[in-house]
Order: structure tokens, then C-alpha cells, then sequence
């Protein structure tokens, strides 16, 4: 035999082989590329909303704030009247709530026009009588972060962005959580969830946190123009106790069977309070404002160490502010200086538990209304009224401290002069117990 034909035959051989082979393994590698999953392109990012300024305010979703104190909220501008000087408006024509007819909103009947959520784009001057921007008004508001100090300020874009993400949260909660058939009220701090049949409830609830909140901002020193919620603050409510269990422990973790309302700060730092409606109206509404306080106090302070009992003593102090003709806070107050009264003591942990006892909310209530008035230079501890609202200089210095990064007894000495133990001989003295020990 030929060895080179030989050869030439099982070279052919082998080529054909290779080639069936080739062919085999592009087969497979074609049915591995079938069968794995296709990688999903990257999701576009978001784009925020454009912010609106008084040349585009047709057609844009604002907050009108009216003369009157009443918000409109997420309400689209169907026409404006401008003015002669440049971004000035004499007029804006919205939509009725309640019928959709246009309605002309004269300059005057408005004190502001905000973004959602966000901060001014026009305010009422008195002296030009009509809408302009706020470094154009006669007496020019602090900026978006007003007086806070807090450095909590968001651009107006990210605040609406935040708005609509916290709509399309409680539109959704209906399909994972019961509930009764919840209904959305918007305000310019609050988005207002609540499947209470009576309308009233929501009307007289958001009135006691629209109170709250000018409250807070007096005690903290912030300019109630700030929003100082990432977005507006979410409130739950719920007609029945079994729909507030489940979503606590659905969304949050498992409620105590006692609790009637819990304050929550999702990670985004959104805040969120859920609350069961009770049959006392009085007493439900103290509960809001009581944990909504909380969320406010949180948004403030942010990471910072802030002592139970003031955390609860302000929760308390602006409920019983906030809702006129409560009994509960009264109560709590008396309950609680009986026992310091008797024994001559805040309870020996007062100013160091983790959680205050509840029988001592009723003291730091009371503490803390004394700390707002207590001057330490013997003269009014008072500032300048701010839109009707008296605040304390040491008590807005004392939470500044704390913000600041100080421990609250550091802070305490610098704004009062005072240790905790002293605190407590002043505050004994005030309700007649001139030896109290902390």
C-alpha cells in the first residue's frame, strides 16, 4: 500500500472529523446561548422633574398655599395673568376640587406657590400686591433652608420626585395589606392616608398636624416655609385593628397588641406613622400628633443621640398644644407628679432609661414646658415673635447642641448653666418639691 496515499486518507479522515466536531461544539455553544437568560439592559436612570419656575407654571403640579392657611395640593395651573415686572403674577386660574370649573385665584387670596413638597417659587408681596419670587419680595424670606441648621435641604426636583414616590407607596399598600377602602388627602406637608368612613376625621385630623408642625418649628427655631420631611410625611390610618396589625407587620415588624401608633423612618429617610383610629376622637388625635411629633424630632436631630425623656416630653408637650380640650395629657401630667410628689423623685432613671417609663411621660411633658420657659439670666428667655409664635432662646440653643454633635447634658450646661441634678432641683422647685432628686 501507498504510504503517502495512506497518509493523505487518514489526514482527510481527521479533517473530517475536526470539522464534526467544530460543528457539534457551535451547535451546543448556540443552544447554551438559547438557553441562558438574556441579560436585561441597564434601566435607564430616572430623571428627575424639572424644577418650575413662574415662566413655566402652566400646566405644572404645585401647592397653592391660600391667604386663608388652606392648601391646595398637587394642583395643576391652568393659566396665569403675569404681571409687569419680570416673573411677577398677578393672577392664577386652577381647577375647583370639587367640580373642575376654573377658578382665578387673585395675587392677594395666595401667600405662596410651591413646588410640591418643595420650597417656594412665588410669595404674596403686600407692599406690590401680586406673586413674586422670593428674592424678590419687600421683605425677603430666609432661603430654602430658612434658620434650620439642620442642613436637611433637598432641590425642589428631588423633593417632587420624593412625593411621587411616597403617592405610588400608598396606592400600592392596597393590594398587599386590607384595608376598608383607604383615601389619599394631600397637604403641603402631608400625604394623609385613611379608610375612616367619616370624613371629618381626616379635615380635624390634618388641622391638629398642620398645628403641630408651625409648633414645632417655633420651639426649634425653624422657619415654617422649610419642609423638613423628605418629601411630606406618609400618615396611615386605620378604621380596624386587625388592617393595622397586618400592615405593621407586613411592611415594619409585628405590632404590640397595646399600641395604637407607631412612627417609622424608612430607609430612605422617608417618615412614615401609622395609627388606629379610636372611638375618642380627642384621644386619637393626641396619638397622631404624639408619634408625627416623633418622626419631626427624628428628621431633625437625624443620627444624633436624643434622651428619651425629651424625645417623649416634646412628643407629649405638642400634643397637648396641638389639640385643644384633650384629657389624656392632663391626666398623664397629674398621674405622673403624684408620684414625684410622693416620693420625691423622678424615679431614680429618669434621665438615663432608654425608654422612658410611661408613667413618667406626663413629667417630661412637664419638663419640658418649663425648660421652654426657664431663662437662666433671670430676663424673658423669649425671642422676637415669628409669625405669632413666642419661642425660647435656651430651648432653641439646647436642641441646637444636641444637633450640633454635643451630649445633651453638655448642651443643657451651655444653653441653662445646668447639670441634670440642678435641673431637677429647679424644675422640683417650680412644682413644689424643692429637694427632688433626679
Amino acid at each position: 500500500m501507498n504510504t503517502t496515499a495512506w497518509k493523505y486518507r487518514w489526514v482527510q479522515r481527521g479533517t473530517w472529523v475536526i470539522r464534526l466536531l467544530g460543528g457539534l461544539v457551535g451547535m451546543i455553544a448556540i443552544g447554551w446561548a438559547w438557553a441562558a437568560p438574556a441579560e436585561k439592559p441597564a434601566a435607564p436612570a430616572e430623571k428627575a422633574p424639572a424644577p418650575v419656575t413662574p415662566e413655566t407654571l402652566v400646566g405644572a403640579q404645585v401647592d397653592v398655599t391660600l391667604a386663608t392657611g388652606e392648601t391646595l395640593a398637587n394642583i395643576q395651573v391652568l393659566r396665569v395673568r403675569k404681571g409687569k415686572a419680570e416673573g411677577s403674577i398677578l393672577s392664577v386660574t386652577v381647577p375647583d376640587q370639587a367640580t373642575g370649573k376654573p377658578v382665578l385665584l387673585g395675587a392677594v387670596r395666595i401667600r405662596e406657590i410651591a413646588m410640591p413638597g418643595g420650597r417656594p417659587i412665588l410669595v404674596y408681596d403686600a407692599a406690590k400686591r401680586m406673586l413674586v419670587p422670593p428674592s424678590e419680595a419687600s421683605q425677603a424670606p430666609p432661603g430654602a433652608q430658612g434658620d434650620t441648621g439642620a442642613q436637611l435641604a433637598m432641590s425642589d426636583a428631588e423633593q417632587q420626585a420624593a412625593v411621587e414616590k411616597q403617592r405610588a407607596f400608598l396606592k400600592g399598600m392596597g393590594e398587599k395589606v386590607p384595608n376598608r377602602g383607604m383615601q389619599v388627602h394631600e397637604t403641603k406637608r402631608f400625604l394623609f392616608a385613611c379608610d375612616v368612613p367619616s370624613p371629618s376625621v381626616t379635615a380635624v385630623c390634618v388641622s391638629y398636624l398642620d398645628t403641630m408642625y408651625t409648633r414645632l418649628c417655633g420651639a426649634y427655631g425653624i422657619d415654617p416655609n422649610v419642609n423638613i420631611w423628605n418629601g411630606k410625611a406618609s400618615i396611615i390610618v386605620f378604621a380596624e385593628k386587625e388592617d393595622f396589625q397586618k400592615f405593621e407587620a407586613y411592611f415594619f415588624t409585628p405590632v404590640d397588641e397595646r399600641a395604637a401608633g407607631r412612627c417609622h423612618t424608612r430607609g430612605n429617610a422617608e417618615t412614615v406613622i401609622t395609627c388606629l383610629a379610636t372611638k375618642d376622637p380627642k384621644s386619637f388625635a393626641v396619638i397622631l400628633v404624639h408619634e408625627t411629633a416623633h418622626g419631626f424630632t427624628h428628621r431633625y436631630f437625624g443620627t444624633r443621640a436624643v434622651p428619651s425623656w425629651l424625645n417623649e416630653g416634646i412628643a407629649e408637650w405638642v400634643a397637648n398644644a396641638s389639640v385643644p380640650g384633650n384629657t389624656q395629657i392632663p391626666r398623664r401630667v397629674d398621674s405622673s407628679l403624684r408620684l414625684v410628689r410622693q416620693s420625691h423623685s423622678l424615679g431614680g432613671n429618669f434621665f438615663t432609661a432608654e425608654q422612658l417609663s410611661f408613667d413618667y411621660y406626663g413629667a417630661a411633658a412637664s419638663l419640658v414646658d418649663f425648660l421652654m420657659a426657664y431663662n437662666p439670666q433671670g430676663a424673658p428667655a423669649k425671642t422676637k415673635p415669628r409669625r405669632g409664635e413666642t419661642t425660647p432662646i435656651a430651648f432653641r440653643q439646647f436642641l441646637a447642641g444636641i444637633r450640633a454633635g454635643t451630649s445633651w447634658e453638655a448642651s443643657l450646661r451651655n444653653a441653662y448653666g445646668l447639670t441634670a441634678a440642678e435641673l431637677a432641683q429647679h424644675y422640683g422647685q417650680a412644682i413644689g418639691v424643692p429637694d427632688l432628686r433626679p
